[in-house]
């Protein structure tokens, strides 16, 4: 009886701990949030952080007592001493409203410009600052430290001379000076105030300092407060919002007056108060952290919202406290302490977490929500089993022995009021859960697989399925039973609502119909594609899960319907559970998120950022609670929400062109990479590579990515979770595109650069250009000669006509004069023969009348010389001049006669031109064989491609050419040279006679 007594009494003892445990754990209300911790093993050069910024591009800056470092959304980048940043120990940041942001180290200033990505060194400490610094953190890292921003100047704080400092901003040169020197011992923290003083807090209290008029506008001494305050902010209306260690105060700096607003939550232990940070969020809400807690604050309502957990109900740090606080302009806060660098997505949606403080703990295999009994029991690997509320608190955790990574809990079945079958590996492979007294008994030893449901009929019976059959269990408290229904191997299944087996395998699935399941239809997907799982919805459709994508089958004959995938909006393709909702969406686990495809097509997607255990969730890990509730099983725990809530904000993240690489290195220019438009580079350097990254209110990997090269790609080519693209480009021009999005969201920020490859120079437009000139005038000068020659020639053929038309004319004057005078004398003569008596003068006449029958002759063969030839060469001419003058000479025997030629080029004369230089020679032989006695007469031609030169020297008497008789015979020599072009040049004197004719072709064409 004692001893019944006494488990009673412990009992009672026990609920009584556990009520009001949960009261204390329920007197602060939780937000659960999802966060990301950075630490050494993250890259981070220390724990220990200095002090955090964000840059106008959207980099978040981090310093340490030992270096510096720039996140870029994936990894930390160490940031080196350089040109116009001489030092990185320790350094502060000051952001400037054009985005500039200022370092402030131990040997001066450095600004930060994220355009050129450079440094520039813009003061210098003196060297008797640095000498006389003996002040505590952070000025004793910082000796000038900049506070305030005004229009043309930066007031900076200089610590040994205990004044501010004007930098101007053009210039960069001290502007003024305003010294405050002993009027405010121990200097704690600067803040602008709303009109755009400064707000200094020092021992005693907070002064408000105007840098125009250079002058304290308020000294405000705090009553009962002095050092205690840790942090304030400034509302408007001069009023401030101070952080205390009794609580939050707010504070009237024109009347002086302090109010209480609110104390700290009673889990605040002010007595132990080492570290207090606050910073401003939005509307007049603030994170405000304790030691390692954190709060929101609503100003306006002067409370207390709720502290702000991670997904365990964990504080975000178990060891250090919170230093310093900073939102960023994706909704997130960043977190520093003594432990590293926490980032929290403060966009969090309404997310249920169930699991346990040990992390490893948590991957779990199933889940079993009851809402009457206000408890969600969930198993993992390691076999554990674990009760909550609905609410997400931890009731109790069974560890069920043998606790081996390979064993897990892997079904759960309700078989009555407060207890539940529980199947798990081990020597007993069935225990039964007591949620009333919260114990767990083994009940059925020796199957040692895994199960899970495919049907449950009421609190008695459920069809299971396990890795090689398909079974139906009998259960009570006290016992449980097991048919075999069907011998196969199983990589998923169900049973639909006609009674209608589907089985899936790799590569295929099967669908088995009957009372013994004997018909057996098989459907082939793409070889061996491992099927993960199977759903009916509310309206009979078959879901089918695989690694590569969410099949929708028809009920009735097992084909497929449609098949979903990532370019269709899935976070992922590689599907681990299917549910659907009241109102017929269909929602589904994969390995990177949550999506839900609506029935108008629409499809959204959760992500660990919005506060899921994490992406990657497990295979049939999922179940839907009476009242609508989904629940999802992942790697880190256990996600629950009501479908309705699940209102996604509108996401266009920022896209960055993070780096630029050519020739595989780092392309570094005067310009940022993120703020480039154009890149040229020569021919040899033509493979280009580019990173571009988002950031927003997801991590970078969650985001799809996408980039076109115009000119190369016809159509966006998707970079899956990393914006990553690599091209070795001809020469030419080319625009990259690249975006970011969420699946299924079209890329509203679409960035571009300019891309030009130079090629070779004879690749190159302006040589293409002037080779085209160069061609099309050579081929206008060919074209331009070649019709010039041929109307050249036209032209000589016409002329030549026109000449030979002439000489006939002439020819037949010729012959009508000179035939028709020999004839007549001949006739005479032959008439005189019949009237003389005497033997001379018949002799005589009968001379006569045969010299003038030999000239007629003579004169027929030149002439017909002529005809015959339409064109004579210089060499036919000098022959035919030849055989004239050795017949002519024939009959004189005392006179010598010498040719002489050089004929370079057989020039061509035309037959009026070779008949009148002919005739012109012929009168000159004659006078000279009439007149001048000579005894040798030279005749020389001399034909090249410049004259053409004739002349007839004798040695005879000559003649005095001004007292040369006027007669036919000159006449007609000169009137026959012009006609054919020629020069006529007659010189005589006592050693004898020249003719000379000469034509010049210098100029000729």
């Amino acid at each position: 009886m004692k001893k019944k007594f006494f488990h009673t009494q412990n009992r009672l003892i026990v609920a009584i701990v556990f009520v009001f445990t949960q009261y204390t754990l329920q007197a602060q209300a939780l937000k659960q949030l999802s966060s990301h911790t950075f630490s050494v093993n993250e890259g981070l050069l220390a724990n220990h952080i200095v002090d955090i910024a964000e840059d106008s591009a959207g980099f978040v800056w981090v310093s340490f007592g030992a270096g510096l470092q720039r996140f870029n959304g994936n990894e930390f980048e160490d940031v080196l001493p350089q040109q116009g940043l001489p030092e990185t120990n320790h350094p502060h940041f000051f952001k400037l409203r054009n985005g500039s942001l200022w370092l402030s180290y131990h040997s001066g200033i450095s600004a930060y410009n994220s355009v050129t990505n450079k440094f520039e060194v813009i003061y210098e400490t003196p060297e008797k600052d640095l000498k006389n610094i003996h002040q505590p953190e952070p000025y004793q890292v910082s000796p000038v430290m900049p506070v305030l921003e005004t229009a043309n100047a930066v007031w900076c704080w200089s610590a040994s001379q205990h004044q501010f400092v004007a930098i101007d901003k053009p210039t960069h040169k001290v502007s003024g000076t305003f010294n405050i020197s002993g009027k405010f011992p121990g200097i704690k923290y600067f803040k602008r105030s709303t009109s755009g003083t400064l707000l200094v807090s020092f021992d005693q209290g907070i002064a408000e300092i105007d840098f125009t008029t250079k002058k304290i506008v308020h000294l405000y001494h705090i009553p009962g407060i002095k050092k205690l305050i840790y942090n304030f902010f400034s509302l408007k209306n001069d009023t401030l919002l101070l952080v205390t260690n009794k609580g939050i105060f707010k504070a009237d700096l024109t009347s002086g007056s302090t109010e209480l607003l609110s104390s700290y939550p009673a889990n605040v232990d002010t007595a132990g108060i080492a570290c207090i940070s606050m910073s401003y969020l939005y509307n007049n809400l603030f994170a405000i952290a304790v030691n390692n807690q954190l709060y929101f604050f609503n100003a306006n309502s002067g409370k207390f919202l709720y502290r702000m957990v991670n997904r365990q109900n964990q504080n975000f740090f178990d060891l250090g406290y919170i230093t310093f606080s900073m939102p960023d302009r994706f909704h997130n806060l960043w977190l520093l302490s003594f432990s590293g660098l926490r980032k929290i997505n403060l966009g969090t949606l309404n997310l249920k977490y169930y699991g346990v403080p040990d992390v490893r703990k948590n991957f779990s295999r199933v889940i079993f929500p009851d809402k009457k009994a206000n408890l969600v029991i969930t198993g993992s690997l390691f076999n554990q089993l674990s009760v909550f509320d609905t609410s997400g608190h931890l009731l109790k955790q069974f560890s069920i022995t043998p606790n081996t990574a390979a064993q897990e809990v892997s079904c759960i079945l309700k078989a009555a009021k407060n207890k539940y079958l529980v199947f798990a590996d081990g020597k007993y492979s069935v225990y039964l859960l007591n949620t009333a007294t919260m114990r767990l008994l083994p009940l059925h030893a020796g199957l040692a697989t895994t199960y899970y449901p495919l049907k449950i009929m009421g609190d008695t019976a459920a069809i299971l399925a396990q890795p090689k059959a398909v079974v139906k269990a009998v259960y009570s408290p006290q016992k449980i039973r097991f048919k075999t229904l069907v011998k196969t191997m199983v990589l998923c299944a169900l049973l639909d609502d006609k009674g209608q087996l589907w089985i899936g395998g790799a590569g295929k699935y099967s669908l088995l119909k009957g009372k013994k399941f004997s018909n057996k239809s098989v459907f082939y997907l793409k070889e061996n594609v491992a099927t993960k799982c199977f759903f009916q919805d509310g309206e009979g459709n078959i879901w089918l899960g695989t690694e590569e994508g969410l099949y929708k089958i028809n009920p009735v004959n097992g084909k497929v319907l449609r098949l979903y995938r990532k370019k269709d909006g899935l976070a992922d393709e590689n599907i681990y559970s299917v549910q659907d909702d009241d109102d017929k969406n269909i929602w589904c686990s994969t390995n990177k998120g949550i999506s839900c495809i609506y029935k108008n097509g629409r499809i959204i997607n959760l992500y660990a950022s919005d506060g899921l255990q994490g992406n990657e969730f497990n295979t049939n890990v999922s179940a839907k609670a009476s009242d609508g509730e989904l629940f999802f099983g992942g790697t880190n725990g256990v996600n629950s929400f009501y479908p309705k809530e699940m209102k996604i904000p509108g996401e266009n993240p920022l896209v960055l062109l993070q780096r630029i690489k050519v020739m595989d290195a780092e392309w570094r220019t005067d310009t940022a990479a993120w703020c480039m438009h154009r890149i040229k580079l020569p021919y040899t350097k033509n493979i280009i590579s580019f990173d571009f990254i988002a950031f927003g209110r997801y991590e970078p990997n969650v985001y799809h990515y996408r980039y076109k090269m115009q000119g190369i790609d016809k159509n966006w080519v998707n970079a899956g979770s990393t914006g990553h693209a690599r091209y070795a480009l001809p020469p030419g021009k080319y625009i990259f595109e690249y975006a970011a999005g969420l699946a299924g969201e079209s890329s509203k920020a679409i960035k571009y650069i300019s891309v030009i490859i130079t090629p070779l120079f004879w690749q190159m437009m302006w040589f293409k250009i002037v080779v085209i000139v160069v061609a099309a005038t050579m081929l206008w000068a060919i074209m331009y000669l070649y019709n010039k020659r041929r109307y050249q020639r036209k032209l000589q053929q016409l002329k030549m006509q026109q000449s030979i038309q002439r000489e006939r004319q002439r020819i037949s004057r010729d012959l009508h004069d000179n035939v028709g005078a020999y004839t007549t004398a001949l006739a005479a003569g032959a008439e005189e023969l019949n009237n003389l008596t005497t033997k001379e003068d018949v002799q005589q006449t009968a001379e006569y009348i045969s010299a003038n029958a030999k000239n007629i002759i003579a004169s027929l063969q030149e002439t017909i010389w002529v005809l015959n030839n339409d064109i004579i060469t210089i060499t036919d001419f000098s022959d035919r001049l030849k055989v004239y003058t050795k017949k002519i000479l024939h009959h004189n025997k005392g006179i010598q006669i010498k040719f002489h030629e050089s004929i370079e080029k057989d020039k061509e004369l035309s037959p009026g031109e070779a008949l009148n230089v002919f005739r012109v020679m012929q009168e000159a032989l004659h006078n000279v064989l009439r007149h001048s006695c000579a005894s040798l007469i030279k005749i020389e031609i001399i034909s090249n491609s410049e004259i053409t030169l004739l002349s007839l020297v004798d040695n005879g008497n000559g003649f005095d050419i001004s007292q040369l008789p006027t007669g036919n015979g000159l006449y007609n020599m000169r009137h026959r040279c012009e006609e054919a072009g020629y020069q006529l040049n007659i010189d005589s004197g006592a050693d004898g006679t020249m003719v000379l004719l000469k034509k010049n072709h210098s100029f000729a064409v």
